[in-house]
């Protein structure tokens, strides 16, 4: 949830083109990505954010609008409600 939460607070995110955050990041609009275990292509991305202020912005605004559209309340209830069922000790 980290991730999901940066960009709920509109903060530009850097992450791996592997794993959850990938089904709701597009490189290049609201995220920056770098392949998995390459620390040099992540250090590269975080070089970028560091000198680019604009694009810190941009990722962040873009972030915050993916965030505000992706975990409504109503998705989240709509994902979490059958899992609770599940655990309920009245089954």
């Amino acid at each position: 949830l980290v991730i999901a939460e940066a960009m709920a607070c509109g903060k530009a995110v850097i992450v791996s083109q592997a794993g959850g955050a990938i089904e709701f990041t597009e490189p290049g609009t609201n995220a920056l990505t770098h392949p998995p275990g390459d620390a040099p292509a992540l250090a590269a991305r975080i070089e970028e954010l560091a000198r680019d202020c604009g694009l810190r912005h941009r990722l962040g605004a873009a972030g915050r609008a993916t965030a505000e559209r992706c975990f409504t309340r109503t998705r989240v209830a709509i994902e979490l409600t059958p899992i609770y069922q599940e655990l309920s000790p009245a089954r």
